[in-house]
């Protein structure tokens, strides 16, 4: 039997989808491509901004309307918060944006300062700038007021109230040169009120005035610190005197006279008590009661201070046997020029002698003052003839002195 043959098949293995393209299709397929991406940019160019800026009016405007004013937010502690470790502190003190207050520098006013307005402003304008206080003095050695007093026990006494400028009228003239006013006041060596204020002097035994001396040889009364009438005159001044507007006041001659051996046997037995040092301290302690506002001083000599040890009579410096009971004050040492270049008995059998240079002097002096007051830099008073001012207060700010006065 014939066997039939099978059909045969013809395979084409080329990919029928990737026909060969023909180089001008290919060409202007480039050329309609390159069209249709150059309108989208020119499109996209010319519409884009329209919508962007009408979309973000949208945002704007939607915003407006509907978003709440912002609050800060309230921090509530919560146990999930994490401790934050504190930033460790620095080192270096904050900065200050308030100036340093100027250094301050303290002037006495020299006698007949408080004359007129005139002769007050005068003396203003020639420190002024050169200052920042200036100490007067209201009440003299004599007694005298040199301002116009409205205390009652002296308004009316013409020998007492000798000024003719107010107290607001010195402040006022110092606030205008930008100048703080102190005072000084003379307390116990005083001839002029005991003569008026009925007991405030001295009296002997048989009733008469105690003078110091012969009356022919010029002897004069003194305030006696263990009347009443003492302290109420001296307090009602301070009080004055602080309320127009003076921030310190110098306390001087707190002292009792220089009794003779005769005069003890005049007068009451209280002059020469072992206590007495107390009613100086009780004085000075009622001025600085009534002078509110105002720092009180106790203006004490810086030679009876060093002589204290060695002399029967201590002068200005017996009230420091009882300080601790002048409440309200502190003290100031008085360092005269005249010092300088002196010998001192300061113990038994032992003497200072003070340099004649000024700085060095002060320096000496103050390291010995220091000893006796018990304090570190004690406030001083430059008084006398110092050929050089600045230098002098220099060398007892560097002695470390807590306040310095020239004049």
């Amino acid at each position: 039997m014939k066997r039939n043959k099978g059909i045969k098949i013809k395979r084409n293995h080329k990919n029928l989808y990737r026909k060969r393209k023909s180089t001008g299709r290919k060409v202007a397929e480039v050329i309609l491509l390159i069209v249709i991406v150059g309108g989208l940019v020119f499109l996209g160019y010319s519409v884009a901004p329209t919508v962007i800026n009408f979309l973000n009016r949208q945002a704007a405007e939607s915003q407006v309307e509907s978003e709440p004013v912002w609050t800060p937010p309230v921090s509530v502690p919560s146990e999930s918060t994490p401790e934050t470790t504190p930033k460790p502190e620095s080192s270096q003190p904050p900065e200050s944006s308030e100036p340093e207050s100027p250094k301050e520098s303290i002037l006495y006013a020299p006698d007949g300062t408080l004359d007129s307005a005139s002769t007050l402003k005068k003396y203003l304008d020639s420190v002024k700038g050169s200052c920042t206080k200036v100490v007067f003095t209201l009440k003299n050695e004599k007694g005298e007021l040199t301002y116009k007093s409205s205390v009652k026990a002296a308004s009316d006494i013409n020998d007492i109230n000798k000024g003719t400028l107010t107290l607001k009228q010195i402040a006022d003239a110092c606030k205008a040169a930008n100048i703080i006013p102190a005072a000084a006041i003379s307390t116990l060596l005083d001839s002029t009120a005991p003569h008026w204020l009925d007991n405030m002097s001295y009296y002997a035994s048989a009733g008469w005035m105690w003078l110091d001396d012969y009356a022919d040889r010029g002897g004069k009364p003194w305030a006696n610190p263990m009347a009443d009438i003492t302290s109420e005159y001296l307090s009602s001044l301070t009080a004055e005197i602080a309320k127009a507007g003076f921030k310190d006041i110098m306390l001087q001659n707190t002292m009792y006279p220089a009794f003779r051996a005769y005069d003890y046997n005049l007068l009451p037995s209280n002059v020469r008590a072992s206590d007495r040092s107390d009613r100086l301290a009780e004085v000075a302690a009622a001025c600085a009661k009534s002078a509110s506002g105002a720092q009180s001083y106790i203006e004490i000599d810086a030679a009876d201070l060093l002589s204290a040890a060695v002399t029967d009579y201590d002068a200005s410096a017996e009230i420091i046997q009882s300080i601790a009971k002048a409440g309200g004050c502190k003290l100031i040492v008085n360092i005269d020029a005249s010092l300088f270049g002196q010998s001192i008995e300061i113990s038994s059998g032992k003497k200072l002698t003070v340099d004649k240079n000024a700085a060095k002097a002060i320096k000496q002096l103050t390291a010995e003052i220091d000893k006796l007051t018990g304090e570190n830099g004690t406030a001083v008073r430059l008084s006398g003839k110092l050929t050089d001012t600045a230098a002098a207060v220099k060398a007892a700010e560097d002695a470390g002195c807590t306040l310095v006065i020239a004049g």
